[in-house]
């Protein structure tokens, strides 16, 4: 979900996956280019009594709030600023960002925590239904995705 900006054309894209898994350009706002949503897969306890968020692509950031890890964190980049955070619940906006079901996006209505059918996540689009794993999943809004995906 990398954003690439074209300085002589002014122009902004947003790096995603389309439905047959190849890499999509979604043309974007300049007020849309500093904002990148990443996916909270881990938490660590540092020297200091700090907290280290381990983020899905890899980066580290420091943060006094303790997050819900599978949440989306919507931070200001290249500061890396924490400006807002949205939980992995059902009732939210879910983008499918690997496997069969890649660029899909839908409410959350059921998450499996255990069982046969553990970490899996029930999404709905309209008529739609379809299920995946939920570490496939960003949450991107709640009613409606906080950034421009088409």
């Amino acid at each position: 979900m990398d954003v690439i900006e074209i300085p002589k054309t002014k122009e902004f894209y947003r790096v995603l996956f389309d439905k047959k898994g190849s890499v999509s350009l979604i043309k974007i706002d300049e007020s849309e280019k500093n904002i990148k949503l990443f996916k909270l897969i881990n938490k660590t306890k540092i020297k200091g009594n700090k907290l280290q968020l381990n983020l899905d692509d890899g980066r580290n950031v420091l943060s006094e709030e303790g997050y819900k890890t599978s949440s989306t964190l919507v931070m200001k980049v290249p500061e890396m600023k924490i400006v807002d955070s949205l939980e992995f619940k059902e009732g939210y906006l879910g983008l499918v960002i690997k496997g069969k079901n890649v660029s899909k996006v839908g409410k959350i209505s059921k998450i499996t925590p255990f069982g046969i059918y553990k970490d899996a996540v029930l999404l709905e689009s309209g008529d739609d239904k379809f299920q995946t794993l939920k570490d496939y999943v960003l949450v991107v809004g709640k009613d409606s995705p906080i950034i421009k995906l088409e």
